[in-house]
């Protein structure tokens, strides 16, 4: 997605994973190569499954 976006496009625009994103995949997901970012949705309706992936997404940034 990202190469053909870049191809018709000036810059090479972020791509966001938003299949199920849940504290359990949320580490091993941003750490993807091809993966940016995480689209969070059913996760984010509770504000501690929102931050149990922010802190699992981190951790897993931080290695």
């Amino acid at each position: 997605i990202k190469k053909v976006a870049a191809d018709r496009l000036p810059i090479a625009p972020p791509v966001l994973y938003g299949g199920s994103v849940n504290p359990g995949n949320a580490a091993e997901l941003i750490g993807q190569p091809h993966i940016d970012g995480l689209f969070i949705g059913r996760s984010a309706w509770q504000a501690e499954g929102y931050i149990d992936i922010l802190k699992k997404a981190s951790a897993a940034i931080a290695r």
